[in-house]
């Protein structure tokens, strides 16, 4: 794995010891794991419970759907209720749990707080790798401790539903594609591209946490002319759309998802104040209020142009997201 000069600076902390910053991320994200298993076993009505419920018997239909030693009626029962059940997303992290379900012989809902606990933590290794390669080890530790204690994430992270594996492929398609902008690779062009594939597929809104940092680092360090020469720039931008595309296109033409699309796009609320009365106040909730200005001021810390143009289109693919979604 390749590492920048700032990775290896006389100035890093944890570059003076490798034991010390070993200890450290494992300290880190054991306890940010452990965490995420309070309560392990309570009904997952902590967190937007009614999104939790719905994946939660999305599961259970397709366990019992499935299992041959269950009662006809069962089986028949599942099938219909989820035939009932709109289809907002692909429904992978579903999926994973029933199939969990079948490994271990029963419905134990709670296997899905460990799987979205696991799917955060992962997102948060990545992150580190991400802020390493930005600045160093010291801003890697800082980042990925942040990311796994903020109150809000330790919460969110422990849902039943696609977010948690949806921030995971974000956090690495962002450590993919930077990786591939300083070091251009067919391969590395290829991880970065099924990485925001996957990620947009997860959830389709990810398509604004990974599209305006991608095409400002894209911008600032090639120019719009040798970005649209790059036959790899293609191959991202075609692998990132492919998967989701195919998704849609099926769900429209044969799940009949025509109707799960309406009341996504809500340009009214560009016009009406509480919108972003609401919105500053669960940025704050987030983060907290030093945390949201940390990340804006911390923008310009940078000092490489390139650098600071991905995180501004980070900032402008959120701003973008919460203006009209």
């Amino acid at each position: 794995m390749p590492m920048t000069d700032q990775t290896v600076s006389p100035h890093s902390f944890f570059a003076r010891s490798p034991i010390l910053l070993r200890l450290t991320l494992a300290v880190i994200f054991i306890l940010g794991f452990g965490i995420r298993l309070y309560d392990l076993t309570d009904p997952p009505l902590d967190f937007h419970a009614t999104r939790q419920l719905f994946s939660a018997l999305i599961a259970r239909g397709m366990y019992y759907r499935g299992l041959d030693s269950a009662p006809e009626w069962q089986r028949a029962q599942a099938a219909e209720a989820l035939q009932a059940k709109p289809v907002i997303e692909p429904r992978i992290f579903e999926i994973v749990v029933a199939l969990t379900y079948r490994v271990i012989g029963a419905e134990v809902i709670w296997v899905a707080r460990i799987y979205a606990a696991l799917f955060w933590v992962l997102g948060g290794a990545a992150l580190y790798c991400l802020a390493r390669d930005m600045t160093s080890s010291d801003g890697g530790v800082i980042a990925a401790a942040f990311y796994l204690f903020v109150p809000f994430g330790a919460i969110a992270s422990r849902s039943f539903q696609p977010d948690p594996l949806m921030v995971m492929w974000i956090v690495i398609a962002w450590w993919a594609f930077y990786r591939w902008s300083q070091a251009p690779s067919w391969k590395a062009a290829i991880v970065a591209g099924l990485a925001a594939g996957v990620a947009i597929l997860v959830k389709s809104v990810a398509v604004f946490m990974l599209l305006g940092g991608m095409a400002a680092l894209l911008l600032s360090d090639r120019g719009l002319k040798n970005a649209i020469r790059d036959a790899r720039i293609w191959i991202i931008a075609l692998l990132s759309a492919l998967p989701v595309s195919i998704f849609m296109l099926y769900g429209l033409l044969a799940l009949e998802m025509s109707s799960q699309f309406k009341g996504r796009f809500l340009p009214a609320m560009l016009t009406d104040p509480t919108h972003y009365v609401r919105w500053a106040g669960e940025m704050t909730a987030v983060v907290g209020f030093s945390g949201l200005i940390a990340g804006l001021v911390g923008v310009f810390a940078f000092e490489k142009r390139s650098q600071r143009a991905f995180l501004m289109g980070l900032w402008g693919g959120y701003v973008v997201y919460g203006l009209f979604f």
